[in-house]
């Protein structure tokens, strides 16, 4: 029986958790060639105030991926709504130029006698 356990900062929402413990389990019972039932998976959330990652403490961690998300979603180009689609004016397709055309090959005339 595999037992997977996942390690993680808090934060993940319950949707999120639930999809990577679906996901976890479906793959580790096809590739371990078990049944789904077999399978345990533990996901275990840790404050942020418990973690160290690469020398950098947990919540300045957090902080800055917040910080380069919140950066990120500000340089995000805004969608247009489908009624700005609509009132949006067209552009016209331009006009194509016809392709230029090759010469036929010229045929030798026939020679004399």
């Amino acid at each position: 029986m595999p037992i997977v356990t996942v390690q993680m900062l808090t934060g993940r929402t319950t949707q999120q958790r639930k999809e990577l413990a679906e996901v976890l389990l479906r793959e580790t019972a096809r590739i371990c060639g078990c049944a789904p039932e077999a399978v345990k998976v533990c996901i275990q959330e840790i404050p942020a105030e418990n973690w160290n990652i690469g020398g950098v403490w947990g919540p300045d961690v957090v902080a800055a991926r917040q910080k380069a998300a919140a950066a990120a979603a500000k340089k995000a180009p805004a969608k247009k709504t489908a009624a700005k689609k609509a009132a949006a004016p067209k552009k016209a397709a331009a006009p194509k130029k016809p392709a230029a055309k090759k010469a036929a090959p010229k045929k030798a005339a026939p020679k004399k006698k």
